[in-house]
């Protein structure tokens, strides 16, 4: 068939285009990804280079720079943008609109955002947290309105949590896909990392530590991982904190692994990499947040965890902090410092100061007493027996429980 005569291609649809760009993002860096919605609603011009956070809108440049001179946090920017970006929608003018109004026109929209929130049923920290947002633009563009903010009960929570037990954890850990999701839920959960923070984590934070052999692997969190992950180090906090036997041994079998399959392990890859295949070098790039999420539901799913919905990688967090207040293998309880240190928390007061953190050997063997390892639950046996025979069974630690009539007897004792 001549140049000629060949059939013209038809020109590709808005869908079809879309489908495209799909497949081919694999082969984009993260962090040369395309400006998300919300910047594009805002008009935000870049997120790198010379036109980085500028917005064509006054309004929004105006409330970029206040928060450039207030903070450097980058998760903290983008929170605050999309929830200016939802109430534009929300009202449907542009930003610079909103300020072209009077005090009073702008606290009745607000206050009928605030209602609208609550009747589709978001949380009412989440309303609270819009709102206050929302009066944070308005007061950087010189409009000082304050709405009534929603009453949060004590111990308020409307989204579910089940803080696994440590066998859960063993269980969960036990029932991942691969290698590298075993590690990752061990190593949150004996650590108290923060997800972020974990995945931020690169190859030579750990080679030093891998070097020396430790049974349990320091993981340093500084600010510096705040340029490689959103919020990997809260409030620019540094400390330090270890994994378990299980979690150590774990992580080196995941690296042997990782090695073999995809080459040579650099200080600057991430710790934990991720296994998307439209990646062309996974070695490089690292694993997400919403990926490791969903695993680990899905890990607790398949270990027949009743709650397996209401886990996530906070809640491993949290059945640390459980760890922590519980006895050590000798029987004592780390004093409050040293969990505090470990979960990444500030001492109140004066306390922070003058607490030592630079003591990695005596950190390393106060973390050694904490019992990671996994027990069975234990279960209950009952038992009938002739009551003339109760006191033997008492002696060697049955339970009465019971009377069936006069010559018979339930007890029971766990196994």
């Amino acid at each position: 068939m001549t140049q000629k005569n060949k059939p013209k291609q038809k020109p590709e649809n808005k869908n079809q285009q879309n489908q495209r760009e799909k497949k081919q993002f694999g082969k984009f860096k993260q962090g040369q990804q395309p400006l998300r919605q919300f910047e594009k609603n805002l008009k935000i011009k870049a997120r790198k280079g010379t036109d980085a956070w500028k917005s064509k809108y006054k309004t929004i440049q105006r409330f970029l720079n206040h928060y450039a001179r207030q903070t450097k946090s980058m998760k903290t920017r983008k929170v605050y943008l999309r929830t200016i970006s939802r109430y534009t929608k929300h009202l449907d003018i542009e930003p610079d609109q909103l300020t072209q109004q009077t005090k009073e026109a702008i606290e009745q929209q607000l206050e009928d955002y605030r209602d609208q929130l609550l009747i589709e049923e978001k949380s009412r920290r989440y309303i609270n947290s819009e709102i206050k947002r929302i009066e944070s633009f308005y007061r950087t563009n010189n409009k000082d309105i304050e709405i009534d903010k929603l009453h949060i009960p004590t111990r308020y929570r409307k989204k579910q949590e089940y803080i696994p037990t440590k066998h859960e954890v063993h269980q969960i850990a036990d029932a991942a896909n691969s290698n590298r999701d075993r590690t990752i839920i061990l190593s949150l959960w004996s650590s108290g990392l923060r997800i972020n923070t974990l995945l931020a984590l690169n190859i030579k934070d750990i080679q030093q530590e891998l070097k020396q052999d430790h049974e349990v692997i320091k993981l340093p969190v500084y600010p510096e991982m705040k340029q490689r992950l959103e919020g990997a180090c809260k409030g620019k906090i540094p400390y330090y904190s270890f994994i378990c036997k299980q979690a150590t041994k774990a992580l080196k079998t995941y690296l042997n692994e990782r090695k073999t399959k995809y080459g040579e392990l650099k200080p600057e890859h991430p710790l934990f990499h991720s296994e998307w295949n439209q990646y062309e070098n996974r070695n490089q790039e690292r694993v997400t947040r919403s990926s490791i999420s969903r695993k680990i539901k899905k890990a607790a799913k398949h270990a027949e965890i009743d709650k397996h919905q209401h886990i996530s990688p906070h809640t491993l967090r949290k059945a640390f902090k459980s760890q922590l207040r519980t006895e050590t293998e000798t029987g004592e309880i780390l004093d409050r410092g040293t969990q505090e240190f470990f979960m990444g928390h500030v001492l109140p007061g004066s306390e922070d100061p003058y607490y030592d953190k630079t003591k990695t050997k005596y950190h390393r063997k106060q973390y050694k007493k904490i019992d990671f390892t996994t027990t069975p639950p234990t279960e209950e046996k009952d038992k009938i027996i002739e009551p003339k025979k109760l006191q033997k069974h008492l002696n060697k630690g049955w339970k009465y429980i019971e009377k069936i009539n006069e010559n018979q007897i339930i007890i029971r004792k766990k196994q």
